[in-house]
Parts: C-alpha cells; sequence; structure tokens
C-alpha cells in the first residue's frame, strides 16, 4: 500500500492551478456519466469540432448493442452497457475501512475535486447518496465550469 504522503499526489492540484485556461479537469465519474456532453466539452477545450463518427463511436460505446460475438460484454473492454453503474462499482465492492483510509489521506484533494467523504458505511452503500458534488474547483477550469 502507498503511503499517505504519497496517495494523493497523483493530481497536482496547484500544477494545474499554474495553467489556469491550459488544463481542463474532468473527473472520470463526470465523463462515465454524460459522456457525450463531456466529450463534446474536451473538444471545444482542445478547439476541434466533434465529428458525427464520434458521436456514433460514443453512442455505440455505451449502448446494450456494444458486445461481442457471444453476446457478452468483455470483462476488460472500455464497453460498457451502464458506465455509470460501472464508475460507482467501488462503492459496493471496497471495505469501509479501506475507502475511510484513502478520505483521510486525500481529503484535501477532495475538497478541491468536490468529492464526499462518506462518514458512515450506510451513507457509502447508499447509491441515492451522491459521492460527488455537481461544482467544485473553484480554482480549476473544470468541464462543469463550461458545461454549465
Amino acid at each position: 500500500m502507498l503511503p499517505d504522503a504519497l496517495l494523493c499526489t497523483v493530481i497536482n492540484v496547484a500544477g494545474c492551478l499554474a495553467l489556469h485556461g491550459r488544463v481542463l479537469t474532468v473527473r472520470y465519474e463526470d465523463l462515465a456519466q454524460d459522456i457525450e456532453s463531456i466529450t463534446s466539452i474536451i473538444y471545444k477545450f482542445v478547439g476541434l469540432d466533434m465529428l458525427p463518427s464520434v458521436q456514433k463511436f460514443l453512442k455505440q460505446l455505451t449502448s446494450t448493442n456494444a458486445r461481442k460475438k457471444n453476446g457478452k460484454i468483455a470483462a476488460k473492454s472500455t464497453f460498457r452497457k451502464d458506465p455509470f453503474k460501472t464508475a460507482y462499482k467501488w462503492r459496493q465492492a471496497l471495505p469501509f475501512s479501506l475507502v475511510q483510509s484513502v478520505d483521510k489521506a486525500c481529503q484535501e484533494l477532495y475538497h478541491e475535486l468536490g468529492y464526499v467523504a462518506f462518514q458512515r458505511e450506510d451513507e457509502l452503500r447508499n447509491m441515492h447518496i451522491p459521492a460527488k458534488f455537481q461544482y467544485y474547483g473553484e480554482d480549476l477550469m473544470t468541464a462543469s465550469v463550461l458545461y454549465h
């Protein structure tokens, strides 16, 4: 297991602040929840038009038709029937003690990126309780800022 000091240094928020306007912060969960809109924002951010072929691919990527010949989705495939469900599978699968450790080690990063630290296991497991805030990253160029 990584030491707490290293656990949340993968994303350097201070470095992103120095590059304000040149770095777009996108949370995986936002992409999974609304892949077409967020992808469109990414394309606009880099100054490109999203082609119809990309839109078609995104629809295929998340449709129930995105299956192997045997009718099943490949376990390691990027094709997902419900990418939102896949993005939050950890909430049901991980031990609460591990989630608490990560929450504690990453609380500053969570604050910057708009993630919720769960106080109780029943909150973690309740999928009606969001794991993230809609608006986040006050000083960051975020997809939510561009989208709303």
